[in-house]
């Protein structure tokens, strides 16, 4: 399995995380109308590239390589060879083609996870700056017009092409069901060390850098212990020892039994961790010890059908903290959803209208949240249901306020032009009688309705 984390490239600066790569611009289409189910449709893989270098800003010159969807056929290569060509290939010297490749002569084909595979790999050639081989490429295909076209094949490992400006590159993935994307990726922007307190001088000394490190059991935490070690003296040689102690200690899940290491510098990282690997006393080392267990606080946010008459009339005027964040909210809530949440709930009047009441349910709990929090109340995790999860990711810092109001009212806006075309029963009935009532009629789902004895 492999993950890849998007975040907003100032959200990741700020936060000190180590940017690959950067996704300057995207797009997505759909083949429509061909000749069948297997034959891709040159215009739309035309369309796909054009908007996803619009939408980065990206002149389709300046992008260097090009990880192709390249299935190998008579049929599909040269027609989407022809597309790369006539975006990205035109206007290029014949000593500056666009370079070519695919990750299925690597690993195969892996239908559903093709797409990430180009990605991952295009992704560390942007940040590395070298492209590897296409395996097995030996004849040109005779359907594909490379010099006129501007592209070359990747045949053996390849530094990257000194432009003078930051590395580009482009993705395609094209699906079964005609669905085709483009990605363009690009080198990230040079972090100052202030702005991330990293190290880039692996060799530099620094202050005291302390290394967290856990798991479930002693046992765990040595064997993760060991791992670092090896890594701090391999892969991660070249990371600086302030970067690697940032993800420890903010971005890994804590456990039950925790360690640290304190070191200046590499050498004595790695000696520690071999030591706490070895079970062994050592300067700079601190455990592992249990951390004492504690109950944690779970905030869970429920879906539409929450909302009553006169909900919130009553912590407006009796609760400072809720008026406070009903205040705080208002702004973004009048821009995004067109309407006063504050006179909603001070008037008491019924909330009618998926539009509007997904809406006010959000910033009532938005609201309700600011108040537990004024009473000491702070959650260790938060949970949402259905639009409840708007209020989640806000809570949990993945959206702004503004943004979460944003999201809540496009969706609550497009379910209601939606609204009306079907209709829902309520079914006060155990499974096997729900069963029986609704077996003969012609269009009825009984068969996938949840049976507590069947799976």
């Amino acid at each position: 399995m492999r993950v890849v984390v998007l975040k907003r490239l100032a959200d990741a600066v700020g936060d000190g995380d180590r940017v690959l790569a950067v996704v300057r611009g995207s797009a997505v289409n759909q083949d429509g109308r061909s000749n069948g189910l297997m034959a891709p449709n040159p215009g739309a893989q035309i369309a796909v590239l054009r908007a996803a270098c619009a939408n980065g800003g990206v002149d389709g010159r300046e992008v260097d390589y090009v990880e192709a969807h390249g299935t190998g056929t008579l049929l599909g290569d040269p027609i989407e060879a022809r597309a790369l060509g006539t975006v990205l290939g035109r206007g290029r010297g014949p000593d500056s083609p666009l370079l070519i490749g695919s990750v299925k002569s690597n690993l195969g084909h892996l239908e559903a996870a093709a797409g990430i595979a180009g990605f991952i790999k295009t992704v560390l050639a942007v940040q590395r700056g070298h492209l590897p081989a296409n395996r097995g490429f030996g004849q040109p295909n005779p359907h594909i017009p490379f010099d006129e076209l501007r592209l070359r094949v990747v045949a053996a490992p390849t530094d990257w092409p000194a432009t003078g400006r930051p590395r580009r590159a482009g993705v395609s993935s094209f699906g079964f069901g005609g669905t085709n994307a483009h990605v363009v990726l690009e080198q990230p922007p040079t972090q100052p060390v202030g702005q991330t307190g990293a190290v880039t001088d692996p060799g530099q000394r620094c202050a005291v850098t302390t290394l967290v490190v856990s798991g479930k059991t002693q046992a765990r935490v040595a064997s993760m212990a060991q791992v670092l070690a090896d890594w701090l003296e391999g892969a991660g040689a070249a990371i600086g020892l302030a970067e690697v102690a940032h993800t420890l200690n903010q971005h890994r899940t804590r456990h039950a039994v925790l360690a640290t290491v304190c070191a200046r510098d590499h050498t004595a990282a790695v000696a520690g961790l071999r030591a706490l690997a070895a079970g062994h006393n050592a300067p700079g080392v601190v455990g592992p010890h249990p951390q004492p267990r504690r109950s944690g606080t779970v905030f869970v946010y429920s879906g539409q059908g929450s909302q009553w008459p006169g909900m919130g009339q009553r912590l407006l005027a009796e609760e400072p903290a809720f008026a406070a964040a009903v205040a705080e909210l208002e702004a973004p809530f009048l821009e995004q959803v067109g309407f006063s949440l504050q006179q909603v709930l001070s008037a008491g009047q019924p909330v009618v209208g998926i539009a509007r009441i997904q809406p006010v349910l959000v910033a009532m709990q938005l609201a309700l949240t600011a108040l537990w929090r004024s009473y000491g109340i702070e959650p260790d995790a938060v949970i949402g249901h259905s639009m409840g999860e708007v209020t989640a990711a806000v809570v949990a810092g993945a959206l702004s306020p503004a943004q979460g109001l944003r999201v809540i009212a496009t969706r609550s806006q497009l379910m209601s032009d939606l609204a009306g075309q079907g209709a829902m029963a309520l079914l006060e009935l155990d499974p096997d009688t729900t069963h029986t009532l609704i077996r003969d009629y012609p269009t009825s789902p009984w068969r996938s309705t949840p049976h507590p004895d069947k799976p």
